[in-house]
């Protein structure tokens, strides 16, 4: 209560403080109005005979020294105060002696100044004040006259603040002018002519043009204000050009692009009006001050595109997005398309079912009005009559019914649409009617209910009575009926459509133990035998309504749990298909997020959250977690899911795998870890390149602890007492790190952004030592960290192979006659202080020597059983055991015996795998390809590896695969479970239960017994194998062998290629990865493998030798490897290529997926990674591409010039650095080949990019410029930054800046100045970095030109620009603008001289001018800011970016 007190206290005295100084100020202001009242008090007869050509001094002398002796006493504030007061008493003056009082202020304002009473600005804005502009009174010619011609007593500020005055009072002017009124007027109109000519330079001419660009529509009624205002615009039309993007409003991003996530902001679209939100804007660019739709239409037209993409290049807003103009022009534009078809030629349902799924998706977001989507589209299609589309069309609205929630408005919008097309219009208005009518909002109870039709009737009872049947075995019919329903399980008309839908998939009402519902899944797991899914072509026949609730029926039926009888495998199918094609993101987040998790938590056994349903048997939900891992894992993994959903489910996994109570481990446990490991792998492996940089950082961010966690690496090997062991294996982390690292390098992250935090960096090299090779090909910052980190780790390793070697010689010695259970014994408490590895992670090396010595195998019991009592963490650490124990052999075997001993130990392993089954290929795998920290040992485990998949039973396995499977991004047909369950009945993947069993069998002296499958101890298996399980680690193991070029022989890559390529045609992402993989390796991987590389994955994916319209690449680099054509044809091919697939209007180019929903990327971006990997594995150099896309913007003549550009600065900025470095050496080259010698300025900087292209006389130096602006500004800054840095080093330290001269000046204005709005955006440090180099570059040129500048204007106003929008008060400081400013012509000084004066009296101005509009604002006349930068969009006056 004290403080309480104590406050109020404080408050009051501050208050009784302003009470006093209003009082102070109260007081004279009261005493010199009732002195102009009194001197103004007479009788109005008097005043009407009064001689107003007199003076009367008498009066007028007393007044005017008795109101200058108030006002010298007053302080400064109160001096403010008093002349706005007296200039409200003339503008409220409403009586005849209005003029009169008028002329009485003025000379007060003007004694006041002459004897220094108030200062010259606040004389001279408050005689322009006082004027009547309305000229219902005289105005005093005089006064202005007097005004002009003390004009250069006041600073340029008050000369601002005037002149915006007088602007803002031309809007009180009348209409019509009469010639007296003209006349009256001419001392105003010649103090704005003086005020406006260049020549006089009492202001900076940005802020003639910013006041200009207000509210000046009458200024123009004056012909020569408006002659002088169109030579200010027309004056300014350089540093438009100067300040504004080549063809920015014509450029669009492409979701999906590597750098689409950091160069989004840069697009600053406001969604409240789709307009450019710039910080200034010039009159000369109509498109930059148009609502940018085309650029929305271009990002949201592309299919699988995350509504996330489009919300990272807007403005935050609080209103929602309306995108119903653009849906409704993207209906439009393929409708107009479908009807230049042939009549006959079938319509395509490509883009149709990419606008429904917009349609749907937006209308979920409230992004789209319906009233106002069908009205757009009644008045088009009244007008323009299209009609082949309608069936699309129609389909398209009737998604809609069921989902509405209200009826009644749209029914009617709905109808009157329909009747555009009278022969559809009963059939149409009929369903729509028979679905409203059928759901629980009844419209009838809102009082209206749609019209009846004899017609319609009849329909409709012919489908009631074939839903009421047991006869819906047609799929047409069932999805009419089912599009009619609305999922009614009770007696009713559609009763049977549920019961249908369910009998596709399931044996509804039939005997559960008859052999024929059965079917025998992989290793003996029945399952309900349905093996036909659901087609394609009936799901796309569901509307959306119809899918969902087939979609939540068929959850329920798979997550009921029945423990006698799985799900069948159609149903898993149908699924997977309805969450690829459903029309908006709930269907694949329902897994993601509530499923998986449950499951998870029951199967582990650990504590979960509150359940919606009853607990569930734990082997039951065992059995469908590693069902729901195979369905994300094989079949959904390549959707694209949000970032969120993909960081929760890595969350979910790693709190469910670490919480798991792994000292009581329920049978089967480690399968299921393994299969949960692998589904975290695949979701951290293959990721999207702009969710990429978003999921990691969250997922390592600093303050977050799943990276302390990855980081604690040695406990997984060796734990200590109350240790946290991490819930996956080292290698998974491994990877992931390896990704994250690389991903930093594609996506172009800065060092120092927020998304790469050194300390989190540090700690994972320290925890996961990475191979020198393998560093390369990371982000640069990565490098520079591990550079710091002692190298004493790897010294560390060596010991422990030494070690390991050690502790497995013992161990074999010691075993050695030891009977089963004694091994078994020995195993379980044995401790081994030498080596950092576990207790019994020498098993499987002990197994290996016994079976590479050809020893008697009659301790295998033993092994197995150890083997079946390990947790996952042993057996993780037995697997890296035995692969450091190989590499350690195979390192120090003689030279001369090398390829035997390889030979021996392939052989044994192969063994290992297959025979006896110590070990499953896919873990060998991942332990001798990512485990190793050494590039040493790295080349001996890719040795062992492609020995390994060399031998013919792996071979075998994969023949039967590839020839009986069907790629990865196509549907399972009926024959895919019985073709999976054969393959794993020829190649089966025994546990170690069985393989006890059999050798329990052989040891007691009876002969060799075949193990046999126990159903019970497999999981059942609905997708992958093996085959599958090793395609993360074979991308690894070919980017690892690139990296390894100089190590490894040339001839153990093209077998490894050899080997794995054909696995890739069951690879989700083989075009990111083989993207990735270039793009990361560039300067590593010679052109003949990048071109093998490319060959053996497109064969497999693709089909590379397919006849020519189907090629993925240009046929210049499929038959000749780009030997045989001009690089620039090929080049404008690839643009023409990826501008074909980004706006397409019915379908796509022949070379991309034939159906969005199960392609890997979006046709735009499939393009265009296709674009990159053929540059990037051509032979020629950087240098040669970059010029030959010079050569294409100015010597070929382009119908579509900035489609050219686009497409060329996204390509451009989806290859490595190196082509970004090359095209700054292009714009050093321009000064010195002499191009630029044949060229004026008006040429190098203000020439129109597409006028040139259109007329094919763009300059070399114009397509520079326009290439630059493109790439940058679809670019991170960083960019940016690295070409300024060189620019600075090659023309200033290098001496090119000796040579430069006006045109090469304003080549270099013209390149950097439209790239400040965005650094001054995102790095303000840059952006002053940038200007300072301007800076120094106009002070180097001007003193090599010794001469006035031909554009000496426009680069003043460029300066003048910097300060107001960018530098402020810091171009006299630390932006080098004083050293710059002593080296210009005296000229050029002269017009610069308002941004280096700092004189006191200035200062003085300043302040005095602030405070009186300050004072003013208060009052009548509205406030007028100084600073142009806090104008609003388009009311200010600059040029845009």
């Amino acid at each position: 209560m004290a403080t309480t007190t104590e406050a109020e206290q404080q408050n009051a005295q501050i208050y009784q403080q302003r009470e006093k100084a209003q009082d102070s100020i109260r007081e004279p202001m009261n005493r010199i109005r009732a002195l102009i009242a009194h001197h103004f008090g007479h009788s109005d007869l008097k005043m009407l005979f009064w001689d107003l050509s007199s003076d009367r001094p008498e009066n007028d002398e007393y007044l005017i020294n008795t109101v200058c002796e108030i006002l010298g006493k007053m302080a400064k504030e109160e001096k403010y105060s008093a002349v706005n007061e007296m200039i409200q008493i003339v503008q409220q003056e409403k009586s005849a002696r209005k003029m009169e009082t008028e002329m009485l202020i003025d000379k007060i304002f003007k004694t006041a100044c002459q004897r220094g009473d108030i200062s010259p600005n606040m004389c001279l804005e408050g005689l322009a004040l006082t004027a009547d502009f309305t000229l219902k009174t005289k105005l005093d010619g005089e006064k202005f006259r007097y005004i002009k011609e003390n004009l250069r007593r006041i600073d340029y500020k008050g000369v601002r603040s005037l002149f915006s005055r007088i602007v803002k009072s031309f809007s009180k002017l009348p209409m019509v002018l009469s010639a007296a009124q003209r006349k009256s007027m001419l001392p105003i109109e010649e103090l704005m002519l003086y005020i406006m000519d260049r020549k006089s330079n009492l202001i900076p001419s940005l802020f003639v043009v910013t006041e200009l660009q207000k509210d000046a529509t009458k200024v123009f009624m004056f012909p020569r204000l408006a002659s002088a205002a169109t030579y200010f615009e027309n004056s300014y039309r350089p540093v438009a050009e100067l300040t504004q993007i080549t063809g920015r409003s014509f450029l669009f991003p492409l979701p999906g692009h590597p750098m689409f996530s950091v160069s989004a902001t840069a697009w600053k679209i406001n969604g409240n009006d789709n307009h450019i939100a710039l910080r200034a804007v010039l009159p000369y660019r109509i498109e930059l001050s148009e609502p940018q739709s085309y650029t929305i239409y271009a990002i949201r037209k592309q299919p699988r595109g995350n509504k996330d993409y489009l919300m990272q290049c807007l403005r935050p807003q609080t209103s929602r997005t309306d995108l119903t103009a653009i849906i409704a022009y993207l209906v439009l534009e393929t409708l107009a398309e479908v009807e230049t078809l042939p009549p006959d030629a079938e319509i395509p349902r490509y883009q149709w079912e990419n606008i429904c799924s917009i349609f749907i998706t937006e209308f979920f977001n409230q992004q789209i009005s319906i009233p106002k989507f069908l009205t757009i589209l009644t008045e088009a299609i009244r007008k323009s009559g299209y009609r082949k589309g309608r069936d699309e069309l129609i389909w398209l609205l009737l998604q809609l019914v069921g989902i509405l929630p209200t009826y009644k408005t749209w029914i009617d919008e709905i109808k009157t649409w329909i009747d555009e097309f009278r022969e559809l219009h009963e059939a149409c208005y009929g369903a729509v009617k028979e679905n409203i009518l059928a759901s629980s909002d009844h419209p009838s109870k809102m009082g209206f209910t749609p019209p009846q039709h004899e017609t319609l009737l009849e329909q409709m009872t012919y489908i009631k009575r074939h839903g009421e049947s047991d006869a819906l075995k047609d799929d047409a019919m069932l999805a009419v009926c089912a599009n009619a329903s609305r999922g009614e399980k009770e007696p009713g008309p559609y009763q049977n459509v549920h019961r249908e839908l369910q009998q596709k998939v399931d044996t509804v009402n039939q005997q559960q133990s008859h052999p024929e519902t059965l079917f025998a899944l992989s290793y003996g797991r029945l399952a309900v035998n349905k093996l036909e899914p659901c087609t394609i072509e009936f799901l796309d026949s569901l509307t959306i309504r119809a899918k969902s609730l087939m979609f939540t029926e068929y959850v329920r039926m798979l997550t009921s749990g029945v423990p006698d009888r799985l799900p069948s495998p159609a149903l898993l199918e149908t699924i997977a298909m309805l969450c690829q094609i459903i029309d908006f993101e709930r269907a694949p987040s329902y897994f993601y997020i509530k499923i998986l998790p449950q499951l998870l938590s029951t199967a582990f056994q650990t504590p979960q959250v509150q359940q919606s349903q009853p607990p569930m048997d734990p082997q039951t939900a065992r059995d469908l977690t590693n069902i729901c891992c195979e369905l994300l894992s094989y079949r959904l993994n390549q959707m694209p899911i949000t970032c969120q959903i993909r960081y929760n489910l890595t969350i979910t996994c790693l709190t469910v795998l670490r919480n798991a109570p792994m000292t009581q481990i329920p049978p089967m446990t480690n399968a299921l870890y393994f299969a949960v490991e692998h589904l975290m792998l695949r979701t951290m492996w293959w990721i999207p390149w702009p969710e990429a940089i978003i999921y990691c950082s969250n997922l390592m961010k600093q303050r977050g602890h799943i990276w302390k966690v990855f980081c604690a690496s040695k406990s997984y090997t060796t734990p200590a007492t109350g240790d946290k062991v991490p819930p996956v294996s080292p290698e998974v982390v491994r990877m992931f790190a390896v990704n994250w690292f690389r991903m930093l390098k594609i996506c172009g992250i800065a060092s120092t952004s927020g998304e790469v935090h050194p300390e989190v960096v540090e700690h994972l090299l320290i925890a996961y030592p990475m191979p020198k090779s393998q560093i390369l090909s990371f982000h640069p910052l990565i490098n520079e960290i591990n550079t710091s980190i002692d190298l004493q780790r790897f010294d560390d390793y060596n010991k422990d192979l030494h070690n390991l070697n050690s502790a497995v010689n013992q161990d074999c010695m010691t075993i050695r006659g030891l009977d089963l259970d004694t091994i078994v014994q020995y195993f379980r408490n044995k401790h081994n202080p030498q080596t950092t590895s576990p207790p019994q992670a020498t098993l499987l090396c002990v197994a290996f020597t016994a079976l590479h010595t050809n020893e008697p195998v009659n301790r295998l019991p033993s092994f197995y059983m150890i083997l079946s009592e390990m947790s996952t963490i042993e057996l993780v650490n037995c697997s890296n055991a035995l692969a450091d124990y190989l590499i350690y052999q195979l390192q120090e075997a003689p030279d001369e015996r090398k390829q035997d001993y390889l030979t021996n130990t392939v052989r044994a392993l192969e063994s290992m795998i297959w025979n006896y089954h110590f070990i499953t290929l896919d873990r060998l795998l991942l332990s001798l390809a990512v485990h190793p920290p050494t590039d040493e040992a790295s080349k001996w485990g890719i040795y062992i590896i492609c020995h390994l998949l060399s031998r013919s039973q792996f071979q075998e396995r994969v023949r039967y695969y590839t020839h009986n499977m069907p790629p990865s991004h196509q549907p399972c047909g009926a024959d895919y479970a019985q073709k999976l369950a054969e393959f794993h009945k020829r190649f089966p993947e025994l546990t170690y239960v069985e393989m006890l069993q059999s050798a329990q069998a052989t040891f007691q002296g009876m002969s060799m017994q075949i193990p046999e499958v126990i159903p019970e101890h497999h999981f059942p298996i609905y997708y992958g194998s093996v085959i599958d399980r090793i395609l993360p680690t074979a991308d690894f193991i070919v980017s690892r062998t690139i990296e390894l070029n100089r190590q490894l022989a040339d001839e153990v890559f093209a077998s490894l290629l050899n080997y794995l390529a054909p696995l890739y045609k069951f690879h989700p992402y083989p075009i990111t990865f083989v993207y990735n993989t270039l793009f990361c390796l560039h300067e590593i991987v010679p052109p003949p493998r990048a071109k093998d590389l490319v060959t053996a994955i497109f064969r497999e994916t693709i089909h590379l030798l397919e006849h020519e319209p189907h090629q993925p690449f240009t046929a210049s680099f499929t038959q000749s490897n780009h030997q045989n054509a001009p690089l620039q044809a090929i080049v404008l091919e690839l643009a023409q290529r990826f501008a074909d697939a980004t706006e397409f209007v019915l379908r796509p180019p022949d070379f991309v997926a034939k159906d969005w929903r199960f392609a890997e990327l979006s046709p735009g971006v499939h393009a265009l990674s296709l674009a990159c990997i053929e540059l990037m594995a051509s032979p020629h150099l950087p240098d040669k591409w970059i010029q030959a896309m010079i050569s294409v913007l100015c010597t070929m003549k382009l119908k579509r010039p900035h489609q050219i550009l686009n497409a060329l600065s996204l390509i451009l900025n989806s290859l490595p650095p190196i082509y970004g470095q090359r095209l700054a050496n292009e714009v050093l080259a321009l000064f010195d080949d002499g191009h630029l010698e044949d060229l004026s300025p008006q040429q190098v900087g203000f020439s129109y990019f597409e006028e040139d292209c259109l007329f094919i006389k763009c300059t070399r130096a114009t397509a520079v410029v326009a290439l630059s602006h493109a790439y940058w500004f679809q670019s991170n800054l960083v960019t940016f930054l690295k070409m300024l840095s060189l620019l600075e080093k090659e023309l200033f330290e290098n001496g090119r800046v000796g040579k430069m001269y006006e045109r090469e000046l304003i080549l270099m204005l013209r390149l950097l100045v439209p790239t400040l709005q965005r650094c001054h955006a995102h790095c303000p440090k840059e952006c002053l970095n940038t200007i300072s180099f301007i800076y120094r570059l106009v002070g180097e040129v001007s003193a090599n030109v010794k001469a006035q500048f031909e554009y000496e204007d426009t680069i003043c106003d460029l300066f003048y620009h910097f300060k107001y929008l960018y530098v402020g008060d810091f171009v006299k400081t630390e932006a080098g603008f004083e050293e710059t400013f002593t080296k210009m012509h005296p000229a050029m000084r002269e017009k610069l001289k308002y941004i280096v004066k700092t004189t006191n009296e200035d200062e003085e101005n300043i302040d005095e001018k602030d405070t009186l509009s300050a004072s003013m604002g208060r009052g009548l006349v509205p406030k007028i800011s100084v600073d142009v930068t806090n104008q609003q969009g388009g009311s200010s006056g600059l040029g845009s970016m």
